[in-house]
């Protein structure tokens, strides 16, 4: 991701196109005379471990690659002086066309993809991606009412359709999970809830595609495959277990049973096109833990974020409103960590190591 991605404002535009002057690859790759050429003395050490070749590794061409990273450091310094020669290099190259249309949807996640590397990298360029991406989001293709579902040259349109709504209030949700800024998660409760309102089937569970105020169709349709990106309804599930399990919402929970049970057998049939209603299965299946962190979340947080946990939501932050926080006090004023499963708490710890061990059990 470079900020050529990026509406000044912080909205991911749709794509960049694979070729320029009419090649496909040509803007990306290098031939390994132009790499000798930038990387200079070094060139047989950096060709190696950029896996670039006279052959080359696609289509007698080289992108670039690590098979091998290293810890070497004064090679670490040449690969990162090289990459800065090679990144003014390319920028003198003819550039690939952009779509700077914007895609609610697509932008969705982006946010939850950019949140999530935020916390789990420590990375705060990352986190203010996320935070300005879903400032634009809301200040920009939330009409008050009603998500809009593209955006470009100062204009958002048309109403949005049900994986613009899902992905959004799934980014938020994560974006919440990072910051424990409230406004995120209520966002994200409001969305949900509107999918509901707007979407639902009430015969057959699940959501249609087009909500009940958009234009008149011949049908309305709805996706439970994944393909290039997942379906609405993957995420819906997904999205619905995540807030049932941080709010203890039961209505949330029953709607999201309501899609796995809907698409169970075509699931056990095609594994391969439910790859975000399987991810959503499992959290269900679980077994999930809930964490409230009460006071200051570090180094209780910093410790959380080392592990691999997908059954696993967060709220942080001092006792409020907030149902997974209510009634669990700090201990002697220390950060202090509650374990719990369907909201039923093992003994608050304040050490570290006893909240590894909670975790991981």
């Amino acid at each position: 991701m470079c900020s050529s991605d990026l509406d000044p404002n912080g909205g991911f535009y749709s794509t960049l196109d694979a070729d320029s002057e009419g090649v496909e690859g040509k803007f990306y790759v290098w031939q390994l005379d132009e790499f000798r050429n930038a990387a200079g003395a070094d060139a047989d050490e950096l060709a190696r471990y950029f896996d670039v070749s006279a052959h080359g590794n696609w289509e007698h061409q080289n992108i670039l690659n690590v098979p091998r990273h290293t810890e070497d450091p004064a090679l670490l310094e040449k690969i990162a002086s090289l990459r800065s020669r090679l990144f003014e290099i390319r920028k003198q190259r003819i550039h690939p066309g952009r779509d700077e249309k914007i895609l609610t949807d697509w932008n969705g996640l982006m946010l939850r993809a950019f949140a999530e590397a935020a916390a789990f990298l420590n990375h705060p360029g990352y986190r203010k991606v996320a935070e300005e991406n879903a400032e634009f989001l809301l200040s920009t293709l939330w009409d008050g009412k009603r998500l809009l579902h593209s955006y470009k040259d100062g204009r958002a349109r048309f109403n949005g359709y049900l994986d613009d709504y899902v992905n959004v209030a799934d980014g938020l949700l994560a974006l919440y999970q990072l910051t424990f800024d409230r406004r995120w998660l209520d966002k994200s409760i409001e969305l949900a809830d509107l999918i509901h309102a707007r979407f639902a089937d009430p015969v057959q569970g699940g959501f249609f595609f087009t909500a009940t105020d958009h234009e008149q169709l011949i049908s309305r349709t709805k996706d439970q495959f994944d393909n290039a990106t997942p379906s609405g309804n993957s995420v819906a599930a997904d999205l619905l277990l995540r807030l049932s399990a941080l709010m203890n919402r039961t209505d949330y929970r029953h709607t999201a049973e309501k899609i796995l049970e809907s698409a169970a057998n075509l699931a056990v049939q095609f594994p391969a096109g439910f790859g975000r209603l399987l991810a959503a299965m499992d959290f269900h299946v679980g077994p999930r833990k809930e964490i409230a962190i009460i006071g200051g979340p570090e180094p209780l947080l910093t410790e959380l974020r080392k592990h691999y946990l997908p059954r696993v939501v967060v709220a942080a932050g001092n006792t409020d409103a907030h149902p997974l926080l209510e009634n669990r006090p700090a201990i002697q004023g220390q950060p202090t960590a509650y374990v719990c499963q369907d909201f039923v708490c093992l003994a608050p710890v304040t050490d570290v190591k006893q909240f590894r061990e909670q975790l991981l059990s």
